[in-house]
């Protein structure tokens, strides 16, 4: 009897096992991109190569660690069935780190999002980027650190969060902005270019060109690095501390400065048209300066501070509110907690609301007396 239980605890042991052969017709995507081009989508994916270093048999360490392959199809779903048949492999979008459309699939954002999290088990935390030009183009690029190329991708995005010169927006966060009535998201924007050995990988590397504003189920427009700045001080990421680093020039002379503390306090008016007060107040710290005596300028460092801070948050307000009435940081749910019947307005009436509101921004600044 006991050598009966054993074997049947033998079969269910071994029966879990998954064979490196199965292993080898799975594509474990680690980076996914989605282009639209004359109503054909082009879903390219970057995948993890198990026959390259990191395998789970014999290792090849010449071979690339990554493979890139696309397919074509009239609906996103339709592409990602001809990768399988193109690839031999089911795709996994369950460890995809970072998903890039580019601006023309920007219209097909929240249904490729749904999609990729109910139908293929997508990682609900991945990023979401846009890309000027075509996705293709990123997921192209071939950096060498890390397992796959991803892993670069992501470690920009996430400098340019905690430098304060970019937001990261995850899966589950775009979501949750594009079903608001106004639903309005902002992806940073990376571009692929070429150049020089000495900032490139084999002649090609990506950089944040900006941010790209989704909305209305459309591309609506592009947002410069410093009104995405702008957005990350009146929206900062939680684990960010509502950090912005930005130069500032007095007397000819140029001040490197770190915010932290960000925070911002919107106040919304209503009275047949909405008036949105900003206010924000943030720390500051000296990193470099060409002032020989920066403290005894302190008050006149503040204030330049204080007005490069609301410049910023206006430009984005006026790129978003103003231009799309597009809510990309919560204004809709202090409005209705103001002005509980607002609530009944639909997402058209809301961005109309929004769009013809007047808005004002003012900013205080504290500067430590010792710099980092």
């Amino acid at each position: 009897m006991k050598r009966i239980a054993a074997l049947i605890l033998a079969v269910l042991m071994l029966s879990g096992c998954v064979p490196h052969t199965e292993l080898n017709r799975l594509g474990i995507a680690e980076a996914v991109g989605v282009d639209l081009e004359n109503g054909l989508y082009t879903v390219t994916v970057q995948y993890f190569n198990t026959d390259a270093s990191g395998g789970v048999t014999a290792v090849d360490s010449t071979a690339p660690n990554a493979v890139i392959t696309s397919g074509s199809g009239r609906t996103i779903e339709s592409a990602v069935e001809a990768l399988s048949y193109k690839t031999g492999c089911n795709i996994m979008f369950g460890s995809a780190a970072i998903l890039v459309f580019s601006e023309d699939a920007l219209g097909s954002l929240e249904e490729a999002l749904w999609l990729a999290i109910s139908h293929y088990s997508g990682n609900p935390a991945a990023y979401v980027a846009a890309a000027r030009g075509k996705a293709s183009d990123i997921m192209n690029v071939r950096f060498k650190e890390g397992n796959a190329s991803v892993e670069k991708l992501k470690d920009m995005l996430r400098n340019a969060e905690e430098l304060g010169l970019s937001r990261t927006v995850r899966v589950h966060e775009a979501l949750e902005k594009l079903s608001c009535p106004a639903g309005g998201v902002v992806l940073p924007l990376l571009q692929a270019y070429t150049g020089g050995p000495e900032l490139t990988e084999e002649g090609s590397s990506v950089i944040i060109a900006g941010g790209a504003l989704c909305t209305g189920g459309r591309f609506a427009g592009a947002l410069s690095v410093r009104e995405m700045s702008g957005l990350h001080i009146l929206d900062p990421a939680p684990g960010s501390l509502g950090n912005c680093e930005m130069t500032l020039s007095y007397m000819g002379r140029d001040t490197r400065v770190m915010l932290y503390g960000t925070r911002a306090i919107i106040d919304p008016e209503y009275s047949g048209r909405l008036s949105l007060g900003v206010h924000i107040t943030a720390d500051c710290k000296i990193v470099s300066t060409g002032i020989s005596a920066p403290y005894s300028v302190r008050e006149e460092l503040e204030e330049l501070c204080a007005g490069e801070l609301e410049k910023r948050v206006a430009d984005l307000l006026e790129k978003t509110v103003t231009a799309y009435g597009a809510d990309v940081s919560g204004i809709s749910y202090v409005l209705v907690q103001h002005y509980p019947d607002l609530r009944i307005l639909s997402g058209s009436e809301l961005r109309n609301l929004l769009a013809g509101s007047a808005v004002s921004v003012t900013a205080d600044v504290r500067m430590e007396r010792y710099g980092v």
